[in-house]
């Protein structure tokens, strides 16, 4: 089970510490996508979004479990309703710092509905909310496209580490995606470039549809030779 404090991604926990450890070794190591995957299906979103199985979610920490514990209350409590969810929150930290995410916003309680208009300003935020952990973040422009009939768009971007010795670069890119009255935003997270664009080519598959990239090749960012 994903902890609230995990989803949240209690990055100034465990996450971070994995992190450090990983950005002070500057050592070679092979991309982290194995032939084997998982698979997450999603009835609401109605899709399947496929990921190598070396990803798993993060350990819950103290701070998860007690943040966990206070936010039970009482058996009378009514739960508010969830606009927001983070179905898929996972790392793979043997070959670097890999992270996929993926956010559910359910449109129908949202103080605002999210359209294909304001898609671009949706991932933006997504990942400059994310990137801006490390540091400060610069974003591309965003780039609107069609996900097998579904409207999408996606930005990239990257953030220097303060402090970081070895890749102290993080990079990052963000696709959101209008799925009937939900809208999923699909993140890559990597301190190496060309394992980005690895990650960022993981499949989604819609009902009826062909599994599909989540990000197009021609939308993946450049990696500096």
């Amino acid at each position: 089970t994903i902890t609230r404090g995990v989803i949240a991604f209690g990055m100034r926990n465990s996450a971070v510490l994995a992190l450090a450890a990983t950005l002070c070794s500057a050592a070679q190591v092979p991309s982290p996508v194995t032939t084997t995957t998982t698979t997450y299906h999603d009835a609401a979103m109605n899709f399947d979004f496929v990921y190598p199985s070396s990803f798993h979610a993060p350990k819950e920490t103290t701070d998860d479990a007690h943040s966990k514990q206070q936010g039970k209350g009482g058996a009378t409590e009514k739960e508010a309703p969830v606009c927001v969810s983070v179905p898929v929150a996972v790392t793979d930290m043997r070959t670097g710092f890999n992270m996929i995410i993926l956010k559910r916003y359910d449109n129908t309680c949202l103080s605002k509905e999210i359209t294909s208009g304001g898609l671009g300003t949706a991932a933006a935020n997504v990942l400059t909310n994310t990137l801006d952990q490390f540091g400060k973040p610069t974003l591309n422009s965003s780039t609107d496209y069609d996900l097998t009939g579904q409207s999408a768009s996606s930005v990239s971007g990257s953030v220097k580490v303060p402090n970081a010795s070895g890749k102290s670069v993080i990079y990052g890119a963000a696709s959101c995606v209008i799925s009937g009255k939900n809208i999923a935003c699909f993140q890559f997270i990597s301190n190496d470039c060309p394992t980005l664009a690895v990650l960022s080519a993981t499949t989604v598959k819609f009902a009826d549809t062909a599994a599909t990239p989540v990000m197009p090749a021609k939308l993946v960012p450049a990696c500096a030779p």
